[in-house]
């Protein structure tokens, strides 16, 4: 079968939408599938560990650079250049497209379309944005929600996240719709086997990995990190973010010196260096309101750190409710992570045994499950493709 993978990031790329792209892309090739995939990160064309990069940066001195930054109007001028360019490299059976502004939305021809969905454009609405960006966010979504209702497969990561998707898209529950969780590259899985048991020294480290910003329940993981402060000694380990960001994200805490100096800012890190806070890591802290993936949350059970995440997302409600692989936060507030955070670091045997059910679950996020579960999803794409229904 001969995919076409369209998506913004790819490896090295040190993103959440990368690394997804990249083990889709691993576990097709893995199971014997001819795989292109089309980045919007760079320009030029290679050929990697045996899969094809298009590479589909707009310029901005093109006719398309020009009519990006336009509002409404501009979120289709990379599903124009996408069009093009999947055009001249076809013809394929199948295209993957990411639902994040929907860069594969004006894809048409023979193949069969399907829409992975990581986060909605809207997730991000502000209340108080200016009425160009609240009608700019509001085109973006109804181009989102039109690319999943065209679609051959819908792919969601949960089940409460398929349920989310629907209710945001308007879908109405379709049965094209498929649950399937991402994978862990061989290489991660090995290295959080061998990993030392957490809670072995007298300062526990705390690590989150992501953006200074709302949806990762930044600004409150570092309020409640303080207040945890007040009773036990932790440090906070912070990854993917600058000093700058991390000072613009927790203006107004007014943190204590003490507070800050028990937090290290790392910035944004490769593979080699997350794999190793990982192994230094004794919980990894991932209170989202919304997970692209819930690839953290994976990542911490391969390497048998308990997790804290939140409830408002509905990736995580779904992985600790079915897997006893950490805690859940009703809400992403200061307070309620304290607690949750205390909780995990009194109780280390129970924390322990977090651990070891994450271990237990990871058995199952091979690359090759997740490459045999999409060609299915592409294989019953096809079908209704080319009997035409929908």
């Amino acid at each position: 079968m001969r995919v076409g993978l369209i998506t913004w990031d790819y490896p090295p790329q040190p993103t959440g939408l990368g690394r997804a792209a990249g083990e889709i892309a691993a576990g097709l090739r893995a199971e014997g599938a001819e795989v292109t995939v089309f980045t919007l990160d760079r320009g030029g064309e290679e050929i990697a560990e045996g899969i094809g990069l298009i590479g589909c940066a707009v310029s901005e001195r093109s006719a398309l650079g020009v009519l990006r930054p336009r509002m409404a109007a501009g979120h289709l001028a990379v599903p124009w250049r996408i069009k093009r360019l999947v055009a001249a490299n076809g013809p394929f059976d199948v295209v993957e497209t990411t639902n994040w502004y929907a860069p594969g939305g004006l894809v048409a021809g023979s193949a069969a379309l399907v829409v992975r969905n990581s986060t909605p454009a809207i997730e991000a609405r502000d209340p108080n944005a200016s009425l160009r960006d609240r009608i700019d966010l509001a085109f973006a979504h109804r181009f989102e929600a039109s690319t999943a209702r065209r679609a051959d497969g819908l792919i969601s990561n949960a089940p409460h996240h398929k349920q989310a998707i629907e209710r945001w898209y308007g879908l109405g529950g379709k049965e094209h719709h498929a649950v399937i969780p991402l994978s862990l590259s061989a290489e991660w899985l090995e290295r959080g086997r061998q990993a030392r048991a957490p809670f072995e020294g007298d300062v526990p480290t705390v690590l989150f990995i992501g953006r200074a910003e709302k949806r990762k329940g930044f600004r409150e993981l570092v309020e409640g990190f303080a207040l945890l402060r007040r009773d036990m000694q932790a440090r906070l380990v912070l990854a993917g973010l600058s000093d700058r960001e991390f000072d613009e994200g927790t203006s107004g805490l007014g943190l204590p010196q003490e507070v800050r100096s028990s937090i290290d800012v790392r910035g944004r890190v490769g593979d080699e260096e997350l794999l190793r806070l990982f192994e230094e890591a004794d919980l990894i802290a991932a209170p989202s309101r919304y997970e692209s993936y819930g690839l953290v949350y994976r990542e911490a059970a391969a390497f048998g750190r308990p997790l804290l995440a939140c409830a408002e997302d509905p990736s995580a409600l779904d992985l600790i409710g079915q897997h006893p692989i950490g805690v859940l936060a009703e809400r992403c507030r200061g307070q309620e992570l304290a607690e949750a955070l205390a909780m995990l670091l009194t109780d280390k045997d129970q924390a322990r045994l977090m651990g070891r059910a994450g271990l237990k679950m990871a058995e199952g996020l091979s690359r090759e499950r997740l490459g045999a579960e999409t060609l299915k999803v592409y294989e019953e794409a096809l079908r209704r493709k080319r009997g035409g229904g929908r």
